[in-house]
């Protein structure tokens, strides 16, 4: 079986106002991408997303009400997004809390993030999750709330001992280009940590100026620096990394 690499994480949908959508798919094929999951983050481009994963087997649609865009949620949100979720195969997502935003208010991103939550357990979808300097908390909200679906920890920034608690919990750790140009030795011994069978890797994180879909998914792209730079640390083939992401990502999103 040929392996090629996945992107776990992105937003392509924000990328389609400026760009021909056709042209930047072809260029995701040209690179080998054999799947790529698209993640929804407002009742906006919910539509857009679940519209790019017509397009394309490989495209793994999320549709989720991200913590940066609550205050913009109407008050159907919920039924608006359990309507789409019915309709599709998409997982749920991007969810979660986000203690590093000045306005964050606690209490009601926790309570979104779990009505959310609810929708996946319901639905029997994966959840994807954002979690910025608050997996203490993120930790204590799914360990009592007992998840029984696969979790998504996209963009991971906690420690390697984190890593051993949230696992436990049906978690999958997905790492981006912070990891490679990151001075925090943290992030790459967090990666050296987790289970083969839990690991991912995506292009979400921030990798400079380069934005184009040439330089993040092309040929000679980040994604392809991505892997070779997470081979090396790992001491694995890119070819090995490969066929082991894509084998977690499918089994992740169900996709077998």
């Amino acid at each position: 079986m040929s392996f090629m690499p996945i992107d776990a994480h992105n937003h392509l949908q924000e990328m389609t106002h400026s760009v021909d959508v056709e042209a930047l798919l072809c260029v995701c094929e040209e690179a080998g991408v054999t799947l790529m999951a698209v993640n929804g983050t407002s009742e906006e481009d919910w539509p857009r997303v679940l519209e790019l994963a017509g397009r394309r087997s490989w495209i793994q649609a999320a549709l989720g009400l991200h913590p940066w865009k609550l205050h913009g949620r109407s008050d159907t949100w919920k039924l608006q997004l359990k309507k789409w979720l019915e309709q599709s195969n998409a997982a749920v997502g991007e969810i979660g809390i986000d203690h590093w935003k000045l306005d964050k208010k606690d209490s009601e991103q926790e309570g979104i993030f779990l009505e959310q939550l609810d929708l996946a357990h319901e639905l029997k979808r994966p959840a994807v999750i954002h979690c910025i300097r608050a997996w203490g908390r993120l930790y204590e909200l799914l360990k009592s709330y007992g998840p029984k679906v696969p979790l998504q920890l996209h963009g991971y920034s906690g420690s390697a001992e984190e890593i051993r608690r949230f696992e436990p919990l049906g978690c999958y750790f997905s790492f981006g280009f912070t990891v490679m140009h990151s001075p925090r030795e943290k992030l790459r011994t967090a990666l050296k940590a987790v289970p083969q069978e839990r690991l991912l890797l995506e292009t979400d994180a921030p990798a400079g100026s380069e934005s184009t879909a040439e330089a993040i998914w092309g040929v000679q792209g980040n994604l392809g620096r991505l892997y070779s730079y997470a081979a090396e640390l790992l001491n694995v083939t890119v070819s090995q990394l490969e066929a082991r992401c894509s084998e977690n990502a499918a089994r992740l999103f169900g996709r077998f």
